[in-house]
């Protein structure tokens, strides 16, 4: 998720680096007030549930991100909120979820039991970055920009008010005959140039 995340925040909102901080460090605040409410929650609504309730948390988070395509000015504020919640949740079950393993292993099979878990959730990390960035360099252009809709073209050309060389085009990386449209284009922008 966040392999894919980041490309959204840069490539679709046109994020800066400094804007993207300021969402990870401001929303990472959730985490510290998760932290203090973890307790509190375990007591009044059981372990069960409030590890329930955490997953519940991290994944609306998550389901916050898209939103912010459609939500113009308000995307920054969106996706702080995002954040806020996901790192909430997160605390949440991350405590109540590491405390009942606990104190549902053996106390010699805890150090075993922990580095498996640990083994296991971060291949599985690793393994899901690999496919977002497999994922996003699939469906990308050469050009590093996401496929648009094309307009379709009438016989007389070119849409209205767009020249012959406006229409963005993958590079073609094998030898290819220059005609004369490309020679009046840039290269990898005329109409004859995929």
């Amino acid at each position: 998720m966040y392999a894919v995340q980041m490309v959204f925040f840069t490539r679709d909102l046109n994020l800066s680096p400094a804007m993207i901080g300021v969402i990870f460090t401001v929303g990472s605040v959730g985490g510290l007030l998760g932290g203090m409410a973890a307790r509190t929650a375990g007591v009044r609504f059981t372990t069960g549930r409030t590890i329930l309730t955490g997953s519940l948390l991290r994944a609306a988070g998550i389901a916050l991100v898209p939103l912010a395509a459609l939500a113009g000015p308000a995307a920054l504020p969106l996706l702080v909120v995002s954040r806020l919640v996901n790192a909430f949740g997160w605390t949440l079950w991350e405590v109540h979820q590491e405390t009942m393993q606990q104190l549902l292993t053996p106390a010699r099979l805890r150090g075993r039991v922990n580095g498996s878990v640990q083994f296991v959730v971060q291949g599985v990390d690793a393994l899901g970055a690999f496919v977002g960035a497999g994922l996003v360099a699939s469906t990308s252009h050469a050009d590093g920009q996401w496929p648009r809709r094309r307009r379709p073209r009438t016989a007389a050309g070119p849409p209205a008010g767009r020249s012959r060389c406006a229409a963005p085009r993958q590079r073609r990386l094998d030898l290819v005959q220059v005609s004369s449209a490309d020679r009046a284009c840039p290269i990898g922008r005329s109409p004859g140039y995929r």
